[in-house]
């Protein structure tokens, strides 16, 4: 009888003790930067956009459109297929805005895990933290990479939502030396609070809420 591929939901995975570990994140989106530059491994990403009209013509989301006004939804679906050595991937994107309206993520990811030879799918996972996770290694890359002997630097970090948590807890690991301040500016001053509140780092290495827009900075949502 053939396997079926299993579905592992957050909650299950934390269940089974997965844990991100920030310093092993690091080390496999290196790997994965080595495998992609030598031909070790290929990806693609394909993008589906659609025009927010057709969204406000639905009743159930019309009461929302003055809230929203000026706000950019990003409502698109993607999809990121990936081949390595052993194991090959696709992961698919859903992102629309309105999400958090409904106490929801903006965006949520889904990760196909498949062997890389036969393509049959091994399992199905919610990749949504792995996801911000993964994305939270371009700030601990760049930051070992072009920054590794400055001290008392500073970072301006634009916006509080998951992956503005990951790029913390990363810069907090890597930086801990380097980094002296992380000022968070965010759409909302209430999110970029929380965000302020949330991580209790060591007490040479300060979070703090920036209210003016700075002009350069580490982007993420």
């Amino acid at each position: 009888m053939e396997t079926v591929a299993g579905y592992f939901s957050h909650t299950e995975m934390a269940c089974l003790g997965v844990r991100l570990n920030v310093d092993n994140l690091h080390k496999a989106a290196k790997e994965a930067w080595s495998d992609m530059r030598l031909g070790r491994a290929h990806g693609l990403k394909s993008v589906l956009s659609f025009s927010e009209g057709d969204l406000w013509k639905q009743p159930e989301f019309q009461p929302y459109r003055d809230e929203l006004k000026g706000e950019r939804l990003g409502w698109k679906l993607s999809a990121l297929s990936s081949v390595g050595g052993r194991y090959a991937a696709v992961k698919v994107v859903g992102a629309n805005a309105i999400n958090r309206r409904f106490g929801r993520p903006r965006s949520a990811s889904t990760i196909i895990l498949l062997d890389s030879f036969t393509l049959r799918p091994l399992c199905v996972m919610d990749g949504t933290e792995i996801s911000a996770a993964r994305t939270a290694t371009y700030a601990s890359v760049a930051l070992e990479r072009f920054f590794s002997k400055e001290n008392d630097l500073s970072v301006f970090l634009f916006g509080a939502g998951p992956i503005a948590e990951e790029i913390v807890k990363a810069l907090g690991y890597f930086g801990k030396d380097i980094i002296s301040t992380i000022y968070v500016r965010s759409r909302s001053e209430a999110s970029a609070q929380r965000l302020v509140e949330k991580h209790g780092l060591p007490p040479e290495f300060r979070l703090r809420l920036l209210r003016t827009i700075a002009s350069c900075g580490i982007a993420a949502s």
